[in-house]
């Protein structure tokens, strides 16, 4: 009878000691997971979802755009002055301005002066490259702007079904020609304070830091290209492959043709004989001398 109650103590002992092994296994478990789960008890941790891939920086509509990059670019993406990259516009406007450095050399009989001779002139480094107030507060301006490009893209196929599909093959169609907004060829410094305005014979940017456009000057833009992108809409609408070689030359055109009108109204308002101070002051007429009559009528040059 002793022997059978021992028998019974014991394996009561063992059964007892069992469940106090399971009990602390249970309570570091749950310690482990309140601690990996911050602090959040019983809450397992859930591995992080993976981010889905940014939007092509070369696209509104479609990322597969981004394959053409290799050849051209349409939009205004790359804001740091970055030499390796043709995208960077602030770097393509500094080339353009090269073309030229007489015009972006200060003054010596201007009010206003630097403290060392020549401190201020594009050929020395750091101006115009390290950021937009050295050596003095400008921005690098595209003359076919960003969003009237877009606009008059998809002005082109405005009534043509499937919607939105045209805007997407004029887009790929140009870069794929090799155009490039962001190129030299389409890029002008312009002053953004008064001072430099003057002094250099320059159209301000934007009447004042706080004016976030230039509506008129936009406003021209986007009346040249429409009347240019009319050449493709006909295109789309006859189902025909645009002529997008001589579309990116026209475009192209239009830069070249504008470019030595604003640096002639900024020196007209310099010298008086044109009101104002800005782009915004540039009359559509003014910006219209000389253009080519094949720009307006016919096939693109």
């Amino acid at each position: 009878m002793g022997k059978v109650n021992n028998s019974a103590a014991k394996s009561k002992a063992q059964t007892s000691k069992l469940k106090t092994g399971k009990a602390k296994a249970v309570a570091l478990k749950k310690t482990i997971v309140k601690k990996s789960a911050g602090g959040a008890a019983g809450k397992q941790v859930k591995a992080p979802k993976k981010p889905k891939p940014p939007p092509s920086a070369h696209s509104w509509e479609g990322s597969y755009l981004a394959d053409d990059h290799e050849y051209g670019c349409v939009n205004r993406h790359i804001s740091a002055y970055t030499p390796a990259n043709p995208c960077s516009h602030r770097h393509q406007a500094r080339l353009k301005a090269l073309e030229t450095p007489a015009k972006y050399t200060w003054p010596i009989d201007a009010d206003k002066q630097p403290d060392n001779d020549g401190e201020w002139d594009l050929t020395v480094d750091g101006n115009f490259e390290t950021n937009a107030r050295i050596p003095f507060y400008h921005e690098a301006h595209h003359v076919v702007a960003n969003a009237e490009l877009k606009a008059a893209v998809v002005d082109a196929g405005e009534g043509i079904e499937p919607k939105g599909r045209v805007p997407l093959i004029v887009r790929s169609g140009l870069m794929r020609e090799g155009y490039n907004l962001n190129n030299q060829i389409n890029m002008i410094i312009l002053p953004m304070v008064k001072y430099a305005a003057t002094a250099l014979g320059l159209p301000l940017h934007r009447r004042t830091p706080i004016h976030f456009h230039h509506a008129v000057y936009s406003a021209y833009i986007k009346k040249e290209l429409v009347k240019l992108f009319a050449w493709v809409k006909d295109a789309a609408a006859d189902h025909k492959v645009p002529e997008y070689e001589n579309t990116r030359e026209a475009v192209e055109l239009l830069s070249k043709r504008l470019h030595p009108q604003l640096i002639a109204a900024g020196e007209a308002m310099k010298a008086g004989t044109m009101a104002g101070e800005a782009l915004e002051d540039i009359p559509h007429d003014f910006l219209s001398k000389g253009r080519p009559q094949n720009v307006l009528n016919g096939a693109p040059p």
